[in-house]
């Protein structure tokens, strides 16, 4: 799939782009792969992120709180709290139940999504405490990660992102956004991810 600069985009976005997204399925593993094209003479800055979703439950007679969320590595990283506005505040909160575990439970995202800004792992996997393993996400070329549902939602989403929403002390300047990317002209950007059944 493609996207390439046009009219109506470079009056919103003043960057001559081109974005590819391919999907590569082998056996039990999909990697999602995003080429970033400059092909302005002028440096552009960009950033982007997954929203990837999962039911959750899946199987019968199982409970949202039946699964959680256990990462690679042990973490003390806390959620950044998102404001009503959409704006990440100053405020964070731990949120991980064990070193590396975050059970699921209908209100975890009442206050909206986790937020995640320097995590040791680069790989979480979505468990059942009744079936065991179910899915995998490897997420090593995005330094952030949220994690978000509807609340009392049958889903969940685990979104590797490069850059996050503006905090609530942005000066609003672009390049100085947190996570903010440049891309020189003519170069080209690639980060993947993979999602692995188990």
């Amino acid at each position: 799939f493609g996207l390439k600069y046009n009219k109506d985009t470079l009056k919103i976005y003043p960057f001559q782009f081109e974005f590819q997204i391919k999907y590569h399925l082998e056996d039990n593993k999909l990697t999602v792969e995003h080429t970033i094209i400059n092909h302005g003479n002028d440096t552009m800055l960009f950033s982007l992120g997954g929203h990837p979703g999962f039911n959750c439950p899946i199987f019968k007679d199982e409970q949202y709180s039946d699964y959680y969320l256990e990462f690679e590595k042990p973490e003390t990283a806390p959620t950044w709290n998102v404001l009503e506005n959409g704006l990440i505040g100053n405020e964070t909160q731990p949120i991980f139940d064990e070193p590396n575990k975050i059970n699921l439970h209908p209100h975890l995202f009442d206050k909206d999504a986790l937020v995640f800004k320097n995590l040791n792992s680069s790989k979480v996997t979505l468990k059942s405490k009744r079936f065991d393993h179910v899915l995998s996400m490897d997420f090593k070329d995005f330094p952030y990660l949220g994690i978000w549902a509807k609340p009392n939602a049958n889903y969940v989403c685990i979104e590797p992102w490069l850059g996050i929403a503006d905090s609530i002390d942005s000066n609003r300047n672009f390049e100085d956004k947190e996570g903010i990317l440049s891309l020189e002209s003519n170069k080209k950007f690639i980060a993947s991810y993979n999602i692995e059944i188990l």
